[in-house]
Parts: C-alpha cells; structure tokens; sequence
C-alpha cells in the first residue's frame, strides 16, 4: 500500500457527528504526516439549532473514548432530537432567541421521537446525530484538558472564533514532528491555548467596552 499520510486534512462540520472525537484525532493523527495540517470548521451551538444544548463536557468525551463509541450513542442521540430548535444557522444574530417560545426542531412530538430514538439505537439503529455541542471558548477549554492528559496530538496553528453573522469558528492543527517529546508538546500546547484564551477575552472585553 505504501505511506498513505497526508499532508492536509479538511473537517468542515464533521466534528459535532462524531460519537469519539478523542479516538477520532488520533486517528487522524495517524494518517498526516509530521508537519502535515488539519483544518476544521466548527458549528458555533449559540448561532444553530443546537442553542439549547447541554454544553459538552470533559467527562463526556473521555467517557466516550473509554468506551470507544463507534455510533450515537443513547444519550447523544436523545439530546441531539430533544434539544434542537428551530433555528437557522446566524439567525440568533438577527433577533433575540426565546428559547422557552422558540418551537423545538422536531415539533411538538420531539421528547418522544428523542426517547424512541434512543432505545432503537440499543437495537442497532443507527441515527446521525449531533453527538456534541461547542461554543469556541467551550472547545478551547475542552483541548486544554485533553492536552493537560496529554491525549491530543496536535499543535494549534491558528483558531478563529466565530465573527459577527457567522455561525461556525475555525481550527487549523499541525502534527509535531517526531523528534518533539510528549512532555514537550504539552507544555508547548498548554501555553498555545492559555495565549489563545487570553486574547479571545481580551477581544470580548473590547467589544464589551465599545457597545457600553
């Protein structure tokens, strides 16, 4: 077969499908080449159908890599249906959301098709889901703790929140070389996100300050 990496990996609203994003990472570290880049566009849950959402956890994506789901599982794909407004992508932008008025995406039968759902997935149905829902604050924190248990192979290269209208962020990876240590990419990746969350407050703030 020869060497199958690649040197550039695109996930444009792939992510929040993905039942194991830790195991998913890994996989794709496996397959780009050191220095090689992974560029992914992510779904902003303020600015989507997603808006009501639990936020992701830590606890759920370790639990998911633990337990190496490989589909939806009952959870994610429950609060996948049972969550989901009727909402278009930026519309939040537009006008204020009430989300205790705003009508669910599923209609008015959406708890039972969730809870329906959920128990035909033990049997093996299989339903695409929105396993996951991230805000570009939420996501940076979640890779700062999976850095911090040194269970993330990439480096951030860039990262663009999400801007005004926009319902999606973007993050642009790059595999380390071979030769930088484990300890040294979590060093390395720690600093990275500590500087990436400095300035996304810091831009908060301003844009705080000139709205007052």
């Amino acid at each position: 077969m020869g060497d199958q990496r690649f040197d550039y990996v695109i996930a444009s609203h792939v992510i929040e499908h993905v039942p194991n994003p830790i195991g998913w990472f890994r996989g794709i570290a496996e397959v780009v080449r050191p220095g090689g880049v992974f560029n992914l566009a992510i779904p902003d849950q303020r600015f989507t159908f997603d808006i009501a959402c639990p936020p992701s956890s830590l606890g759920e994506l370790i639990e998911a890599d633990l337990l190496s789901y490989s589909r939806p599982s009952p959870r994610q794909i429950f609060d996948s249906c049972y969550y989901g407004k009727a909402v278009d992508p930026g519309e939040p932008w537009r006008r204020d959301v009430d989300l205790a008025s705003t009508p669910s995406f599923s209609g008015e039968i959406a708890s039972q098709l969730a809870y329906d759902q959920a128990v035909r997935s033990l049997s093996g149905d299989y339903y695409d889901s929105h396993c996951w829902a991230f805000t570009p604050r939420a996501f940076l924190l979640l890779l700062r703790g999976l850095c911090d248990l040194r269970l993330f192979d990439f480096m951030i290269k860039d990262f663009h929140p999400t801007t005004e209208d926009e319902f999606e962020f973007f993050l642009s990876l790059e595999k380390p070389r071979p030769e930088v240590s484990r300890e040294v990419l979590r060093l390395n990746q720690l600093d990275r996100i500590s500087a990436l969350l400095l300035a996304f407050d810091e831009g908060n703030r301003r844009l705080r300050l000139l709205a007052s």
